[in-house]
C-alpha cells in the first residue's frame, strides 16, 4: 500500500465538467481511478500513515489556501514507464503550489523528495503511449482560450492499493479564508 497527499481542487462546475469530458476520452489510466486532482506528495511506502497525517496537519496549520488558474496543456513523458501525459498546468498560482509541495517535503518526507524529477503543478487530463496523440490533444486544447480557475483549501491523504484510491483523512489548510476563486 502506498500513501499520497493530493488536493481535489475546488472548480466551477462547468470547468470540472469540461475536464472530465476530456479525461473520459483521453485519460485511460486515471479517469476511473480518481477525480481531477493535484498530487502534492507522491506515492510513498516509507512514511507511516500516522506520521504522514501528523506531518500534513502541521504543514497545513501554516499554509494559506491558494487560488490558481490553468491556461495551458503540456506533454510530459512518464519517468517510470512507457506513457506520455497531457497536463493542464497552473499559470497563476504556480509558485504557491510549488511552495506548498516543498513545505510538505520537509520533516518526515525530506528524504523522499525526488530532486531529479521536476515538480510541475498540474491536473492530468490525458495519457497515451503515443507521444503524437498527446501532442495533438495538447495543441487542440491550447488553441482554445483556456482559463480554468481553481482553489486549493484542503489536502487528502489517500491510500493506493489494488488499483484503488481511498481517502483516509482530509486536512484543511487552516488559513483558507480570504481566498476567492474569482
Amino acid at each position: 500500500m502506498s500513501l499520497l497527499a493530493i488536493s481535489y481542487p475546488e472548480l466551477e462546475p462547468k470547468d470540472f465538467d469540461w475536464i472530465q469530458s476530456i479525461r473520459a476520452e483521453h485519460d485511460e489510466l486515471q479517469f476511473e481511478l480518481v477525480k481531477p486532482h493535484i498530487t502534492l506528495v507522491f506515492a510513498t511506502e516509507e512514511t507511516g500513515q500516522s506520521e504522514l497525517i501528523d506531518h500534513v496537519r502541521e504543514v497545513c496549520e501554516e499554509a494559506l489556501a491558494l487560488r490558481f488558474v490553468m491556461r495551458r496543456a503540456i506533454v510530459m513523458k512518464d519517468h517510470f514507464g512507457d506513457y506520455w501525459y497531457v497536463l493542464m498546468v497552473a499559470a497563476e498560482g504556480y509558485s504557491e503550489i510549488v511552495k506548498l509541495h516543498d513545505q510538505l517535503y520537509t520533516g518526515v518526507l525530506s528524504c523522499e523528495l525526488r530532486s531529479d524529477i521536476p515538480f510541475i503543478p498540474h491536473v492530468t487530463i490525458g495519457n497515451s503511449k503515443d507521444p503524437q496523440a498527446c501532442a495533438t490533444l495538447a495543441d487542440r486544447l491550447n488553441a482554445e482560450n483556456l482559463a480554468i480557475i481553481g482553489r486549493i483549501s484542503s489536502i487528502d491523504i489517500v491510500t493506493y492499493e489494488n488499483n484503488r484510491i481511498e481517502t483516509i483523512c482530509q486536512v484543511e489548510l487552516v488559513a483558507k479564508r480570504n481566498v476567492d476563486t474569482r
